[in-house]
């Protein structure tokens, strides 16, 4: 229920703030940091309280790689792209 919560904030925010976007291509990463913001205050909040488990959540954040993620996804544009040049027999 906390996650829909966060989720529904995020998305509220950037609804509000979509016409301030400057490069709509970098709409992902306002979300992700977003989400990540949104869920760090959520975290603050409720830390200590019964039911949050910290090292569950601390081990789930420390295994996503935002620039790793990042950088795969633009290699994969870069190998697609090369690959519609190419003919289809290739």
């Amino acid at each position: 229920m906390a996650a829909e919560d966060i989720i529904q904030t995020v998305f509220l925010r950037f609804y509000e703030n979509f016409e301030s976007l400057q490069n709509y291509g970098s709409a992902n990463f306002w979300l992700f940091r977003s989400a990540s913001n949104e869920y760090y205050n959520y975290y603050n909040k409720n830390k200590g309280k019964s039911g949050f488990d910290e090292n569950i959540v601390e081990s789930k954040i420390a295994e996503f790689d935002l620039e790793n993620y990042v950088e795969l996804k633009e290699m994969k544009k870069l190998i697609l792209a090369e690959l519609d040049k190419m003919d289809y027999e290739q």
